[in-house]
């Protein structure tokens, strides 16, 4: 009976921790094959089929997530159902801390982005509040129905201490959350964590 009931409280940590964890085991898609340039990456907030080579679906939280990187730049594709905000937290340390968040919202017909920075485990805040730089290079978003999507440009190398250095060929974790309000100060009504490689 004791063996019984410590399986079963083993059973239960397990499960708890992977909740916690909320890591997706969905996997990439190579949508489009090699030979590829940022040429055909227009930021127009539409996602035209075969625009981005990679793709990732995040049942989690129901992101479309597209990317191609050069040596210069990151160009990022979302599609999301979500009316609330959305953000992708690049290569944390620990958490939330250490990781480059940029975060998306249409508000008012409006898109609004911002470029935030992991200050402890379960919190960020501005760039421009700590003395870094808002670093993102262009973007624009594209609303019909309940359907959202967003594309911008981040460089790999901004220079600021509070963006990651991106290197292509080397995996990243990252972080993903929606929310169901455009206010970034609202909490995420889910999120995940998963990985993908840079090209």
């Amino acid at each position: 009976m004791k063996r019984f009931i410590f399986f079963i409280f083993l059973i239960i940590i397990v499960l708890s921790f992977t909740a916690c964890t909320g890591k997706t085991q969905e996997t990439v898609k190579e949508v489009r094959k090699e030979p590829f340039s940022a040429e055909g990456i227009e930021i127009n907030g539409i996602i035209e089929k075969d625009e981005y080579p990679f793709m990732l679906e995040d049942s989690s939280t129901g992101i479309n997530l597209y990317w191609f990187n050069d040596d210069s730049n990151l160009y990022i594709g979302i599609e999301t159902e979500s009316q609330g905000w959305v953000s992708i937290g690049i290569d944390p340390e620990n958490a939330m801390k250490g990781a480059n968040f940029i975060l998306m919202a249409n508000e008012n017909g409006k898109m609004k982005v911002r470029d935030d920075y992991g200050t402890s485990n379960f919190g960020h805040s501005p760039d421009i509040e700590l003395g870094g730089t808002e670093d993102i290079l262009e973007y624009a978003d594209k609303s019909s129905g309940a359907n959202y999507s967003y594309e911008l440009i981040i460089p790999m190398d901004s220079g600021d201490k509070y963006d990651k250095r991106l290197i292509p060929e080397t995996e990243y974790t990252l972080l993903l959350a929606v929310s169901n309000d455009a206010d970034f100060s609202r909490k995420h009504l889910s999120r995940s964590k998963t990985a993908i490689t840079l090209n």
